[in-house]
């Protein structure tokens, strides 16, 4: 994420490290910061397989004030691997982290690609979303994002990153959860404690046209320094982005670049392949009819991509 970008000369803030912190405090003067004191984190911690205790300690909280008055000082650095998806208001989380940042700052951000993750079956975040819930200030995930984190996350729903495509209706899980959710919600008081969810969904195509959207209304203030797609088998893709002055029109100029970057869909076929595989090797003539579209969609794809 950071690229030729050194730690050792600037202040670095890492945010949302918890337990597999990316900067150690060896490479330079390293802040963690987290929207909680390191035992809130420690007490919540929703990782299975994962020690509490190696959580790592918490500099500063986040939340109250202002990123840059709560540090004190303009960041070179500032990296935050899986954390913008749990940002209630995207936007200005955006513009907070360029006013702590330097001109020139540089900001790693790693994001799930939400067709590898367990919010496979949910809809890609729109540019109209973002806005709202920043005119709106939103300081925590709204009713309609708690219930669809709640409702759509489904641990087998990887291996259908790309329903979206073919049409594929949502599982019973799913089905089964949404009048509990919805009564969860009816109940649920205004005053109830602060429930965490995943706010935003992307792919690599949807948030660069967010960050689009966000640069014509002039309100994205960074340039694309770096953008690295989800690879096959990993979940998540990459970006470098360097802080400029708001209408910068390098900015624009910048996310063209990265969408360029962008490879033909040969992760989907690779899946599309191996559901085929999977299929071939079954026994049962019901899945007959599947592998018949399921092959066809491949044939389609072939033919736009070349070998």
């Amino acid at each position: 994420m950071l690229g030729d970008a050194s730690v050792r000369d600037c202040l670095a803030i890492e945010i949302g490290a918890l337990h597999s912190p990316l900067l150690s405090p060896d490479e330079g003067r390293v802040v963690r910061v987290d929207y909680a004191p390191t035992e809130v984190l420690r007490a919540n911690l929703r990782h299975p397989g994962v020690d509490p205790a190696d959580v790592v300690p918490v500099d500063v909280v986040w939340g109250t004030i202002p990123l840059r008055d709560a540090i004190g000082e303009a960041a070179g650095v500032i990296l935050a691997s899986h954390v913008i998806e749990h940002v209630p208001d995207l936007l200005g989380w955006f513009l907070e982290l360029h006013a702590a940042l330097r001109p020139g700052g540089i900001l790693g951000l790693a994001i799930p690609d939400r067709r590898a993750t367990f919010d496979a079956w949910r809809n890609d975040s729109c540019i109209a979303s973002v806005v709202g819930a920043h005119l709106e200030k939103r300081r925590r995930p709204s009713a309609a994002q708690l219930f669809e984190s709640a409702t759509h996350s489904d641990s087998a729903a990887p291996g259908l990153m790309w329903r979206a495509e073919t049409g594929a209706p949502l599982p019973d899980p799913v089905l089964e959860r949404l009048g509990s959710v919805y009564r969860w919600l009816q109940a649920r008081p205004e005053s109830a404690p602060y429930r965490d969810a995943h706010c935003w969904v992307f792919t690599p195509h949807s948030f660069l046209n967010i960050i689009e959207g966000l640069a014509a209304i002039g309100c994205f203030p960074f340039v694309v320094e770096a953008f690295f797609p989800t690879e096959p088998g990993e979940i998540e893709f990459q970006l470098r982005l360097c802080a400029v002055r708001e209408g910068d029109p390098e900015v624009r100029s910048s996310i063209t670049r990265a969408r360029a970057t962008l490879p033909p869909p040969q992760l989907e076929i690779r899946l599309l392949q191996e559901q085929l595989d999977a299929l071939h090797r079954s026994t049962s003539w019901r899945l007959t009819r599947p592998l018949r579209a399921l092959s066809r969609k491949f044939a389609s794809i072939r033919k736009r991509v070349p070998v």
